[in-house]
């Protein structure tokens, strides 16, 4: 039904909200530790 369908997508966007939060909590500390010899920082949490 329309409305177990909503219900299901409310619920994986909290989800989704959750993981972005922890990514950018974590992406500060891994772009630190994965600094490239050029510069680039690298974050593992976001590209993997």
């Amino acid at each position: 039904s329309f409305e177990s369908e909503f219900q299901s997508n409310i619920i994986i966007n909290n989800i989704t909200k959750n993981v972005d939060k922890q990514k950018r909590k974590l992406a500060p500390v891994h772009d630190y530790l994965n600094v490239l010899e050029d510069g680039t920082r690298i974050c593992k949490a976001c590209d993997g």
